[in-house]
């Protein structure tokens, strides 16, 4: 009787830990943790989606912070993809390299000094056109990004489009991805790409007005060029004026003397005076300006006529005479040497 209630006990001591999770349920093999998957981390954009100007407001900062799973080491490269359909770019020569080689973009990590980033072409350029790699930085628990973007005008076709980012180890495994929002909008054209007219008040003052690139098409109060240009009974100018200071003019004094006043591609200062410009050109040249001429014509291009002087002209004569007199002697009368003879 005592037996059995003992291998009765035995047998219950001995199942009993399995059903319940003890000793034997705790012998059962481990998980390997580091060759299980690991879940890349997450990117977000600080402040939600960042608004950029196209034009002379000035560059637009895309703020983003991405979080590394733990036991990443080394150094880690961020890549930032152009995630708008070349679909819906605009034709007559839009292409992706030359989008990129124009793109004034800069990238700061963890609050480092900015890095100028070169845009390159994509190869997957019918999702993702563009794509530009950031600065390699060793990897921490969470890193910061701040990006600029400083856009032109002409890339205001932008519009509201959203930024990858994807973050890779030294092995090129992606360890945190996310996206980013832009929304561009159109601001002051550059200075290159707006217009400007010039006037002349009664007290022969000079004045410059400037385009502003809106739509109801305003110009900037004018500013002054300079005085003196009442001696001038004509200004035109030579070509079209911008507010970059391109542009010269052309103007004619009471002598009727041309002058050309060339532009000083200058915001500030688009022309130079009339009066010390034309000193200058004066001392330069040694003379006093002159009234433009139009230049001779130049002589067709081919054999031109051979004109001698009289007594050269004699001389040839004559030398052609005696050719020609020594050419109708007999043949024994010219005095020839013959191959042999001395």
């Amino acid at each position: 009787m005592r037996a059995g209630l003992v291998l009765a006990t035995a047998l219950v001591a001995g199942i009993a830990p399995v059903a319940l999770g003890g000793a034997a349920a705790a012998a059962a093999p481990a998980v390997n943790r580091a060759e299980a998957t690991v879940e890349p981390g997450a990117v977000v954009q600080v402040g939600g989606r960042t608004k950029v100007w196209a034009g002379e407001e000035g560059a637009g900062t895309v703020r983003l912070r991405a979080t590394l799973p733990a036991g990443v080491t080394g150094p880690v490269t961020a890549t930032l993809g152009f995630a708008k359909p070349f679909s819906t770019w605009p034709g007559a020569g839009t292409t992706p390299d030359r989008v990129a080689a124009r793109m004034d973009t800069t990238a700061s990590v963890d609050g480092a000094a900015p890095v100028p980033l070169s845009w390159y072409m994509n190869e997957d350029y019918t999702n993702e056109p563009m794509a530009v790699d950031l600065p390699a930085v060793e990897a921490e628990v969470t890193l910061d990004y701040a990006v600029t973007f400083d856009l032109s005008s002409r890339d205001s076709w932008f519009g509201s489009f959203d930024l990858s980012v994807t973050l890779k180890d030294a092995q090129g495994k992606v360890v945190s991805k996310g996206t980013a929002g832009v929304d561009t909008v159109l601001g002051t054209p550059e200075a290159g790409l707006r217009g400007a007219v010039h006037a002349r008040d009664k007290d022969g003052v000079l004045w410059r007005y400037e385009a502003t690139g809106s739509a109801d098409g305003k110009l900037t109060p004018r500013k002054r060029v300079g005085g003196g240009w009442g001696q001038y009974t004509a200004i035109v100018p030579l070509g079209p004026a911008t507010a970059a200071g391109r542009g010269d003019l052309v103007a004619r004094d009471k002598d009727g003397v041309l002058l050309v006043l060339p532009g000083l591609r200058r915001s500030s200062r688009p022309l130079q005076a009339p009066r010390a410009r034309r000193r200058r050109l004066e001392r330069l040249h040694g003379h006093r300006l002159q009234r433009l001429r139009p230049r001779p014509r130049r002589p067709r291009q081919g054999r031109r006529p051979v004109e001698l002087r009289p007594r050269r002209r004699e001389q040839v004569l004559a030398a052609r005479a005696r050719r020609r007199r020594l050419e109708h002697l007999h043949d024994d009368q010219r005095i020839r040497r013959r191959p042999g003879r001395p």
